[in-house]
């Protein structure tokens, strides 16, 4: 048992070192899977914020949702990027999820109908 849960460990360590955010970024707030087969996050960048996925497991497309404020969720599909061993993708929150709207922003991933992980909330101001 004490050997299987250094395993798991292990593997959310790396997961998270591959999800890792540049230097001059700052993580608002992310998610790793117990398993860390994948890690999802928010974060800051030259004062943009950026939405990540990193994975060993996954591949291909996969689901992006935003919720607004109010509620109102949009979302659009993207394509994970082999980088490193691992498979990534950054996503520019303003670029890709056009918002004119103060408050809390629920971001959530999703592959095979499934949402991945607990969505990560960030603020606009």
């Amino acid at each position: 048992m004490k050997r299987l849960l250094m395993i798991i460990c292990a593997s959310g360590a790396l997961a998270v070192a591959g999800f890792g955010a540049p230097a001059q970024a700052k993580v608002i707030d992310s998610y790793c899977s117990p398993t860390g087969d994948f890690c999802t996050g928010v974060f800051k960048a030259h004062g943009r914020i950026k939405l990540k996925i990193s994975t060993f497991s996954l591949r291909g497309r996969y689901g992006l949702c935003v919720t607004n404020p109010v509620r109102r969720r949009t979302c659009h599909s993207f394509r994970l990027e082999h980088r490193g061993g691992i498979y990534t993708d950054k996503v520019d929150f303003a670029r890709n999820f056009p918002h004119g709207r103060a408050g809390r922003y629920t971001a959530s991933w999703h592959k095979f109908g499934n949402r991945l992980g607990h969505p990560p909330h960030f603020r606009v101001t």
